[in-house]
């Protein structure tokens, strides 16, 4: 594929998800929530559109060999970050993802002729182990891994003279503070932790409130989620919530509601993976360790009264620094260096896929180039590009 190639394909994808849009939004409904898929059409359209001015910074090539683990989400907006804008650089990119999200990618393909723009791009299901020795190993000079840290570092171990890229997960607190705006809190808040279904790397984990709005704060978002539709993709198409992507996660949330059971302010249920929203109130001082991650519409308030409160946990919990929101009328949490900080509004209000993502934590994003290990906010191209580079001065 020459450069020339390369920059048709996407305008060509481009111009196929347009003629497509309402087939590709419904097949995507049978995976994710109608207002998801929608959101995921146009994030994708954005991003390829903005592709050409993101690599006009990079030297293209075709030289190199990509192995990639694919998220469970999203799944045309997750090719385009994973495997299109790669593709720049590779004559092939291997996408290893599960079995579920293999036959959304197959009919995504085959409905904007994805095979004939991207031919270097394979899929396989094939399992963990296959893939680090067949792909990772022996082939890839580029290893892009979504999924946890403990995961990735034992895939790092056999590749880490690789240029090897984890996008991880992060806690990506909420922070509700005495002077914030209500009504724009608890409507972002609600929106945040309920998109894909409250199944989302970027989902909120905790919600700091304070102890001055806190019953304000509840009593407000308490009907909002007693009103969320859930069910099974495509019965509905004001769906927000359907059932969980993981195996077996129905059980980990489980037991975490049954731990937290006497803090319960809203019980949910769980039926069929179908994970109703719960609302988990407690004081601050309450709660110590680590904070779970939900991949499910789990909303976890904890009531503090001082800024050093929240920063002490955070500090707990470092590695997992990613994002960190906060509503209020001033600047906040200028000490608090490990996390990309943002003011009245959300991660999916400022997220573009062709600029950096992450926060600082080691377990939510780094770049392992020749065994040095950087955590830093994450742009795909540029971390590509100055690998390659710096390959070629050493």
């Amino acid at each position: 594929m020459t450069k020339s190639e390369y920059d048709n394909a996407v305008l060509k994808l481009i111009e196929n998800i347009k003629e497509n849009k309402d087939k590709v939004i419904k097949f995507l409904s049978l995976y994710e929530p109608k207002i998801t898929a929608i959101d995921e059409v146009e994030r994708s359209v954005s991003t390829l559109r903005g592709l050409p001015e993101e690599l006009s910074r990079c030297r293209f090539t075709q030289e190199n060999v990509a192995a990639v683990f694919f998220p469970l989400n999203l799944p045309l907006y997750s090719l385009i970050l994973f495997a299109i804008a790669p593709a720049f650089f590779c004559e092939k990119v291997y996408v290893r993802c599960n079995k579920k999200m293999l036959d959304i990618l197959d009919g995504v393909s085959y409905i904007l002729d994805m095979d004939m723009l991207f031919p270097q791009i394979k899929l396989t299901n094939c399992n963990r182990s296959s893939f680090v020795y067949r792909y990772v190993k022996k082939m890839a000079d580029i290893v892009l891994f979504t999924g946890k840290y403990e995961n990735a570092m034992q895939v790092l171990r056999v590749c880490s003279d690789k240029l090897f890229i984890l996008n991880g997960s992060g806690i990506n607190p909420v922070v509700v503070c005495n002077d914030a705006d209500i009504n724009q809190a608890v409507d972002k808040s609600y929106k945040m932790r309920l998109y894909n279904g409250g199944q989302d790397c970027a989902g909120p984990d905790v919600f700091f409130i304070h102890k001055d709005i806190f019953e304000e704060f509840v009593n407000k978002i308490i009907p909002k989620v007693k009103k969320t539709i859930c069910g099974t993709y495509g019965s509905d198409e004001n769906l927000e919530v359907g059932p969980l992507l993981k195996d077996g996660y129905s059980e980990i949330v489980k037991e975490f509601l049954k731990r937290n059971r006497d803090k319960i302010v809203l019980e949910g249920s769980i039926e069929d993976d179908i994970v109703r929203p719960s609302i988990i109130c407690k004081n601050i001082d309450e709660h110590s360790g680590e904070f779970d991650e939900f991949f499910a519409p789990i909303f976890y308030i904890l009531i503090y009264e001082t800024e050093d409160q929240i920063l002490d946990l955070l500090n707990q919990n470092i590695n997992n620094s990613m994002y960190l929101t906060y509503f209020s009328n001033t600047s906040r949490f200028d000490s608090f260096v490990a996390a990309t900080k943002i003011k009245n509004s959300i991660i999916d209000d400022v997220e573009q896929g062709n600029k950096q993502y992450g926060g600082y934590g080691k377990k939510a994003n780094f770049i392992s180039c020749n065994g040095v290990i950087e955590s830093r906010p994450i742009l795909l191209s540029r971390e590509i590009d100055n690998y390659l580079k710096s390959k070629d001065f050493s």
